[in-house]
């Protein structure tokens, strides 16, 4: 089965995932995350990318943004390939940094966008690097929350445009919305942003960039994906989906000889 086609388009946002190659790790320290930053502010201030979210962790990054001329292939091969070949020269190694190409999906409403940004500064929390998100230097949602300086990337009045007119609500709006569901300092008042689209059950790409490909394929099944949805994420056949899933059904079971 061939790569799925990329959706593309003027004036079209994304949420782009890569991921370093065999899960290793493509942040091995803050020098590599700053590089890694310099470059992706001079490409996208090249590409006029208006950046809404990121956070890069070890073996992978996320970003959210808005591609004004539908440039995103171009973009991402400049921004990957200059920081491969910085990474290497840095650590004295060769070979492979990214693990494959990198994974988009575009955003297609505000309430998408408002569940990706929720996502991604969620991300080092759910990995079990930290427990309050707003402690992860690398990452916007601490630069939008504390008012930090921007590191040129994140356009900070159209973020916090997305949760109320003054700064000092948006942080809050912006605080309470990340926050809620987590054990760390839960807010007093429920978030205006609870309902709606942003909390619907997770897209079968977001699944995949989070779990290895069989598990994230048993997940989506759970959650009621059919096999053509599944596979079309996967880049493979739904017969490959169904196979999959046997597989999983006779590894719970302990059926001998059955691969996972």
């Amino acid at each position: 089965m061939g790569r799925a086609v990329r959706v593309l388009g003027a004036g079209a946002s994304y949420h782009v995932v890569a991921r370093g190659n065999n899960r290793q790790m493509m942040f091995l320290d803050g020098e590599d995350r700053a590089r890694f930053m310099e470059l992706l502010v001079e490409v996208a201030g090249s590409a006029g990318w208006r950046g809404y979210a990121y956070c890069l962790m070890g073996n992978h990054f996320h970003l959210a943004f808005m591609t004004p001329h539908g440039d995103l292939p171009a973009g991402m091969r400049d921004l990957l390939g200059r920081y491969a070949r910085w990474f290497n020269r840095a650590h004295r190694r060769s070979g492979h940094v990214l693990g494959g190409r990198y994974r988009s999906a575009p955003i297609e409403s505000d309430g998408h966008l408002l569940a990706v940004i929720r996502y991604v500064a969620r991300n080092p929390v759910a990995a079990g690097l930290i427990a309050d998100p707003v402690a992860w230097e690398w990452g916007s949602y601490r630069t939008l929350v504390e008012g930090l300086p921007g590191e040129g990337f994140v356009d900070v009045d159209e973020v916090l445009g997305l949760f109320a007119l003054h700064r000092w609500r948006a942080r809050r709006a912006l605080q309470h919305f990340v926050l809620d569901g987590l054990v760390v300092s839960p807010p007093r008042e429920p978030s205006p942003l609870l309902a709606g689209e942003a909390f619907r059950r997770p897209s079968v790409w977001h699944v995949f960039c989070a779990l290895p490909s069989f598990e994230a394929t048993r997940v989506c099944a759970g959650l009621g994906y059919t096999h053509a949805e599944i596979a079309a994420v996967a880049e493979v056949s739904r017969s490959a989906i169904s196979y999959r899933l046997r597989a999983a059904a006779g590894h719970s079971r302990g059926v001998p000889g059955t691969r996972r």
